[in-house]
Parts: C-alpha cells; sequence; structure tokens
C-alpha cells in the first residue's frame, strides 16, 4: 500500500509527521494482504485478509479505539485488538467509526459529543462499545452506516 498528502496527524502511516508529495510506501503493512482501506478526517484504517483492523493517525477524541489515552496521534499503523471485522464504516469529516464483526456484532468508537457513537457516555468512546442491542430492529437488517462529522446514519433493508 502507499500513500501521500498532507501527515500533519500521521494518518499517511509512515512513521513520522512529514507531508508526502509523492507516494510513500506504507512499510508497516508491507507482508500483509489489505483488502480495504478508508481516511476520515486525519485518520486512517485498514482491513487486512484476516479480517483484522490497522488503525493510525490522529487520536484526540478516541478516533483509534485505542483506549483512554493521552496519545494524540499515532504515525504507525497497529492492529486494533477485536474479533475478526467483516465490514467497516466512516466518513471523510468523520471522528468516528464502526464496525461489523462476523458474528454481526456491531461496535463504534470515537467522538460522542452528539451521541453519534451511539454511546452512554459523553464526549467519547474511547475503545470500542458493542451498540448492537441499541441498533436492532424487528426484522430488519443493516445494509450501511454513513458518519458524518457529528451525524450518523443507518440504512435497514
Amino acid at each position: 500500500m502507499i500513500s501521500w498528502g498532507s501527515n500533519e496527524f500521521g494518518q499517511l502511516g509512515v512513521g513520522d509527521q512529514d507531508d508526502r508529495h509523492d507516494v510513500t510506501l506504507v512499510y508497516a503493512l508491507r507482508s500483509l494482504t489489505i483488502l480495504d482501506v478508508w481516511c476520515s478526517h486525519s485518520s486512517s484504517y485498514a482491513l487486512a485478509s484476516d479480517w483484522s483492523l490497522f488503525v493510525w493517525g490522529r487520536n484526540d477524541r478516541s478516533q483509534l479505539g485505542l483506549g483512554e489515552t493521552t496519545t494524540k496521534f499515532v504515525s504507525t499503523p497497529i492492529r486494533l485488538q477485536t474479533e475478526p471485522i467483516s465490514r467497516f464504516f466512516t466518513g471523510p469529516m468523520s471522528h468516528h467509526a464502526f464496525y461489523e464483526t462476523k458474528t454481526k456484532k456491531i461496535f463504534g468508537f470515537g467522538s460522542n459529543e452528539y451521541r453519534e457513537t451511539c454511546g452512554a457516555k459523553a464526549d467519547a468512546i474511547w475503545e470500542p462499545e458493542d451498540v448492537t442491542a441499541k441498533l436492532q430492529k424487528d426484522d430488519y437488517v443493516l445494509d450501511t452506516i454513513v458518519t458524518g462529522l457529528e451525524c450518523t446514519f443507518f440504512l435497514y433493508k
């Protein structure tokens, strides 16, 4: 995987905070098969072929789901400790994210000032929180999740 552009918060995953104007190898992920990658507002995420999630970049609102920490950014991808993930959701301006596990549980983490992460706690959900029970809708099946700056939409079939 390669990246380039603004890197103020380490969101390029290249181990530093220097902007890149040319393509640069994301060295920490070189030995993995990456199935998909997402960029939100200065945070980045990648799903590997073993269904594990790697996170890096801005973390001042717990956008990376690393637990309560004073770490404001991570410049090298690290594996988020979760059960196997089937789908991941975040938006380009989001400070929060959701993922669905292979067992169909839904977890959210990150900014929660407006309860956009479905968490009961104010301000932020520091590590992935199971929000499945809050989102079950009779016989409906979750189709997708769309996250915005301070809002979330769940689309059901």
